[in-house]
This record gives C-alpha cells, structure tokens and sequence, in this order.
C-alpha cells in the first residue's frame, strides 16, 4: 500500500530500470518494516535487480535501521538548506533508531546511492556504509545535537563519494568518521561544520581526498 511500482523511461542508462514510488500519507507513521519490504522488493526484479526508492517530502519517522542492498537509489524530494519542509525536504526521522541507513556489512554493497534528503538525529550515525563499493552520498543533511556521527565509512569500503554534504550542528558529534581499512573515499563540496570533530581519519586508511 502506498507505492506505486513503474519503469523509467529515457532515464540516464545508469540507472536501475525499476522505481518505487512512496506515498506522503503512507510515510505519516511509522512504517519501517513496510520500507524495508520495498527496499528488499528490488532484488526480486529477474534481469533488472536493484531500483529506484522514490521517497516524498515531508517527515518518515523509522524504528530501526533501513538495510540497503547494491544497486539502489534512495532518493528524496530534497534536503533543503535551513530543513524547511515547506520548501519540500525530505525529512528521515530516526531519533528512535541506531542508523537510518546502514549496508549489510557481511556481503559487499555496490552502487548504493542516497540522495537529496536530511536525516535527524539518529543514535548512532545518520548513515553507516559497510563493505560498500563504487557508492555515493548526494546532497544529505546530518544534524541533530545528540547525534554521535553523522557519516561513517567503515569496515574494508573503497572508492565511496560524499557530495555537497550539509553535516552541521553535531555539538559532541563527528561529522564524518572513516576507519576500517576504508580507502579512495572523495568529500567534495557541501558543508561539514560546527560538529565536535568536523571530519576524522582513522585506521588504514588511504587515499581521502576533500576538496
């Protein structure tokens, strides 16, 4: 209930050719298990694995962390530079959660994308990718005084992107955390700022580059 299921047409060829679009009524509770359904219904899809999660604007609040396998695309409606939803932000609830996002960890995680939303404090980081590969983070906001991380990058993951980032305001927090042997990961625009420790480094890692 509340997704719609459709094909792309004249989409970049870069993208999964299977999308899922989530309703704004269907988000006005929380409907975590139900999310995560949809995200899990992409590998399910014969030649076309992975897709497009389609999420509206306005708040999603969830109850434990979205499990994100390769070859999707969470994509919201916007982050919205103050976190107004009047200008049509997407707003991931997930202060009664550990992560909103977080890949598997035991298998690898190509090509995961998330894009144009904001994330509120959150237990333990907004985002935590694990053994991901070849993925990016695009336009995502992390704010929220008790959130500890608002991006971490760990556990054996290369060539990883975070771009035009909006990470502000995590007074005791880290902004963005990589460890874990993680290697080749760009921070390219955006703002990461006014945190406890905007950006840290640790373990073996090699090959940051911000710019």
């Amino acid at each position: 209930p509340g997704c719609q299921r459709s094909r792309f047409s004249g989409v970049p060829s870069d993208e999964p050719k299977n999308r899922l679009a989530v309703s704004a009524s269907w988000c006005a509770s929380s409907n975590t298990t139900a999310l995560q359904a949809a995200v899990d219904s992409f590998a399910r899809t014969g030649v076309n694995v992975g897709g497009v999660l389609m999420l509206p604007a306005g708040t999603i609040k969830i109850t434990s962390p979205i499990a994100l396998p390769s070859n999707i695309i969470v994509r919201g409606q916007g982050n919205a530079p103050n976190l107004s939803l009047n200008q049509g932000a997407t707003l991931i609830d997930a202060s009664a959660t550990t992560y909103a996002f977080d890949t598997d960890g035991t298998d690898e995680a190509w090509n995961v994308v998330i894009e144009d939303l904001a994330i509120k404090s959150a237990g333990t980081a907004g985002i935590r990718l694990r053994k991901a590969y070849h993925s990016s983070l695009r336009r995502v906001s992390c704010f929220g005084s008790s959130m500890p991380i608002g991006v971490h990058i760990t556990s054996d993951s290369y060539f990883n992107s975070i771009i035009e980032p909006n990470i502000n305001g995590l007074a005791s927090g880290i902004g963005v955390l990589v460890d874990g042997a993680s290697n080749e990961i760009t921070i390219l625009g955006g703002v990461v700022r006014q945190n406890g420790t905007n950006i840290k480094i640790t373990g073996e890692c090699n090959g940051v580059g911000i710019a």
